[in-house]
């Protein structure tokens, strides 16, 4: 059994199945530097297959994750190309006439023209195009380009080839990533949008995966998305930096924020309804928060989303009487709504797979036909992911190759093999260290092998990092990889949570407070952890292990290892090209410790 799985829109990427187990899965964005790269995703396919050691004729299905895709927005790129005024535009000149005005809007016709939207793609778009413009979404006659496109590309027949539904794929990502195998586990998904929907309701049973819910009225992960743009920041892209701001408002100017957002949409059982629809939801929320300050807007948005998804997770435990619950989506990559739900008294447990976002679709897909073809047999042989390190590794001859090539041996002083108390010993005296090494994690959060290393204990490294090497907003927080054997010493997790990717807040006792203040969110004092087991990646567990035992503190601070707004690192090229457009003191790059001379 071998599946490839691709997703060709915002963040494209490409997974590979072999016989129950995803053997390799990475963004297209990796390989292109272009951040969140919305393409059809062909080095990360070819990555994949070369990773599996496998040929194309090799493979059982080809599925593309979504049937419908905006072939507009394929050719303009739009996750790559717009920045914040482009977003702002889009409003003020596609959704404002359309929705509020009942005008037709020739937006994206016109925009085509401009020279900053003219992209090479790897699809042959012509047969919807008119004197070089696309002029409307027509999705069947883009699904057949898709699909020639990877006929071409891989040579495989056309019956090998199929689409699954977006949502769909979140939700058997979520489920299938997860350790748990059991019927009546809860699958949920929320995003901005997908296929025409934005929330599911799934079951597990023997059988596979059962439908309960669909709903396209779920609006909350666009409306965290318009707020984004409205607080001048990107779409697509920063909604994190909303999430990271928010525990900065205060609760007596951030509840008449929330009030306002509360008049509009509710939870009515598990059905998404409206108090008041607003015709557009951008130029309204732009209106009615008219002076209210950027933090506790920001404050506001959080907590309604806390609200509404904690309120339907309850709804929908009592409804289909679950008490095991797994998450995905894009809504899904904020941890503090997880934090919250994680804390609903009879949910017994609760899993979040490394980055939900669309990025994961491609893997969403794979575990989807793989259930298809296992249904009769044993759906145990799909195996779960027991870790996030599906990408790219290079050997020694390799990097060594690279800093030949860049002169590295000559212009700085290099370790060859550094033993973990070596590495440790630099992260007591306060260094700042790159690590990329081995195959590099699947998604949006480093886990140790494409990561910025730090001393937790220290305060000044936040505004060491912020300023010297991630050039990144001042208010927001790292965070910490802490050694399973002292998770309890630092958190609050009375339900003894899995917390390996990232996905999760929690509140921190006393200790984190005093142990690593840098690595903890300077005013709510969460933390989104890695909690990490030897067997995941021992070289980074010992690093951490070799830490603690020269300084008492079984964390290190983990950020990951990339320039604001870049992709994080994937090759030795990318890591010797941060280093040296950053104030980096060292970078481990394989077995070399690459380090900028003391002064």
């Amino acid at each position: 059994m071998k599946i490839l799985g691709i997703h060709d829109g915002h963040n494209a990427s490409a997974a590979l199945l072999i016989n129950g187990k995803i053997v390799a899965a990475v963004s297209e964005e990796r390989f292109s530097r272009k951040k969140n790269d919305w393409c059809y995703p062909k080095k990360a396919i070819e990555f994949c297959i070369k990773q599996g050691n496998i040929n194309s004729g090799e493979l059982d299905k080809v599925v593309f994750a979504s049937f419908n895709q905006s072939p507009i927005l394929q050719k303009i790129n739009r996750s790559v190309t717009f920045d914040v005024f482009d977003f702002v535009r889009e409003q003020e000149e596609h959704w404002k006439p359309l929705l509020l005005e009942g005008k037709e809007s020739d937006f994206y016709q016109r925009i085509q023209k401009e020279p900053k939207f003219q992209l090479d793609t790897y699809y042959d778009l012509s047969p919807l195009m008119k004197d070089g413009i696309i002029m409307n979404d027509d999705f069947s006659k883009f699904r057949e380009i898709r699909k020639n496109m990877v006929i071409k590309h891989l040579g495989v027949d056309d019956n090998k080839v199929s689409f699954v539904n977006h949502h769909t794929c979140h939700a058997y990502y979520a489920y299938y990533a997860s350790p748990i195998r059991e019927d009546n586990v809860l699958i949920v998904t929320v995003d901005g949008f997908g296929d025409v929907e934005n929330a599911t309701i799934f079951l597990s049973t023997k059988e596979g995966l059962i439908e309960k819910y669909r709903t396209n009225q779920a609006n909350i992960g666009r409306l965290y998305r318009y707020m984004t743009v409205l607080l001048g920041m990107k779409l697509l892209e920063h909604e994190y930096k909303v999430m990271g701001l928010a525990p900065y408002a205060r609760e007596k100017y951030l509840k008449p924020v929330l009030d306002i957002f509360k008049k509009t949409m509710k939870i009515d059982g598990i059905n998404w309804v409206y108090d008041y629809k607003p015709k557009d939801i951008y130029f309204y929320f732009q209106d009615a928060l008219k002076g209210h300050r950027f933090d506790n807007i920001a404050g506001g948005l959080q907590r309604y989303t806390e609200e509404l998804i904690v309120q339907w997770v309850k709804n929908s435990m009592k409804e289909f009487n679950c008490n095991k619950l797994v998450f995905s989506g894009g809504v899904a990559m904020n941890v503090k709504v997880n934090k919250c739900i994680s804390q609903i008294d009879n949910l017994d447990y609760f899993f979040v797979p490394p980055s939900g976002g669309d990025e994961s679709l491609s893997m969403g897909a794979v575990y989807y036909e793989a259930e298809n073809m296992l249904r009769n047999y044993n759906l145990e042989e799909i195996k779960c992911l027991n870790d996030a390190y599906l990408g790219p590794e290079f050997s020694d001859e390799e990097v060594k190759k690279v800093l030949e090539d860049k002169k590295i041996f000559s212009k700085y002083k290099i370790i060859e093999n550094p033993s973990p108390d070596t590495i440790a010993d630099f992260l007591v005296r306060g260094k700042i260290i790159g690590r990329c090494w081995g195959r590099m994690e699947f998604g949006a959060r480093s886990l140790g092998n494409r990561s910025i290393m730090a001393n937790p204990s220290k305060w000044e490294n936040v505004g060491i990092i912020n300023n010297k090497i991630k050039f990144r907003d001042f208010w927001m927080p790292f965070t910490p990889s802490i050694l399973n054997s002292r998770a309890n010493d630092y958190l609050e997790n009375p339900k003894n949570l899995s917390a390996p990717f990232m996905t999760i807040a929690f509140d921190t006792k006393e200790l984190a407070k005093e142990h690593i203040p840098a690595a903890i969110h300077p005013a709510d004092f969460t933390v989104r952890p890695q909690i990490i087991d030897r067997k995941a990646n021992p070289e980074y567990y010992d690093i951490i292990k070799a830490f603690e035992n020269k300084t008492g503190i079984g964390v290190i601070l983990n950020t990951s290892l990339n320039l604001h707004g870049e992709p994080i690192v994937c090759s030795p090229e990318d890591a010797v090209y941060t280093f040296e457009n950053s104030q980096l003191d060292m970078v481990l790059i394989g077995k070399y410790l690459i380090m900028r001379d003391e002064k």
